[in-house]
């Protein structure tokens, strides 16, 4: 259990592709507070194990570069992760640290030790964190949960729209991508993917980002 914080600390959870992320961000921004995308050190880990050519099945050696991690890598400003003095936040978002990402994840040793970088940063910051398991287990005393999710066909449009541009990539592939990634975080035994038993749950289906914002803000005491 984490030791008593004086910060004020929001978590939220939710699915691949919910739109946590840049609720998360600014909802951050518009309450002053810091933010960490805690899926990001994870596609760190994978980002690394792949540019060192290190198999993803080589648990010793992912469990070496989770304890190495370098926590001023992560800007909690700007949400940016950098690694030798260059940013490196959109290679973390590719399509192969998808593929690898969840995997990674599923080591009980690497989600401790990043649980433990994770719970360091919000013992010293007022910090909206994201994740899929920051409301259960690694801030089960946040000030505020959330749960966002939505169905995985508009998630699969949301995140088409996003990539239109950047890649080749169908509609079908990424929903495959968005259900197989379900899957895999729904049924791992370590942090399964679920709502805290606290947290509030919305769900964006129907809804706007703007909307999403205040939807979020209205459970909050700065209103």
């Amino acid at each position: 259990m984490q030791n008593k914080n004086t910060y004020k600390n929001i978590s939220i959870d939710g699915p691949a592709a919910s739109g946590k992320t840049t609720l998360g961000e600014e909802l951050a921004l518009r309450i002053n507070y810091k933010f960490l995308d805690t899926g990001l050190m994870y596609r760190f880990v994978a980002f690394r194990s792949l540019l060192d050519g290190i198999d993803v099945n080589n648990e010793k050696a992912i469990v070496d570069i989770s304890n190495n991690i370098d926590i001023s890598s992560f800007d909690l400003q700007k949400g940016e992760v950098y690694f030798q003095g260059k940013k490196v936040t959109a290679s973390l978002k590719e399509r192969n640290i998808d593929s690898t990402v969840s995997l990674i994840a599923k080591y009980s040793l690497v989600r401790k030790i990043l649980v433990n970088h994770q719970r360091q940063i919000a013992l010293n910051n007022n910090l909206v964190m994201v994740g899929r398991d920051i409301g259960t287990v690694v801030l089960p005393e946040a000030d505020h949960k959330f749960f966002i999710t939505a169905t995985p066909e508009i998630r699969a449009k949301r995140r088409f729209k996003d990539l239109l541009f950047l890649n080749n990539l169908s509609y079908e592939e990424i929903l495959y991508d968005i259900k197989k990634r379900d899957s895999i975080d729904i049924s791992r035994k370590n942090s399964p993917l679920i709502p805290a038993k606290d947290a509030i749950v919305i769900d964006t289906s129907e809804m706007s980002f703007d909307i999403s914002v205040i939807e979020i803000m209205k459970f909050l005491e700065v209103l």
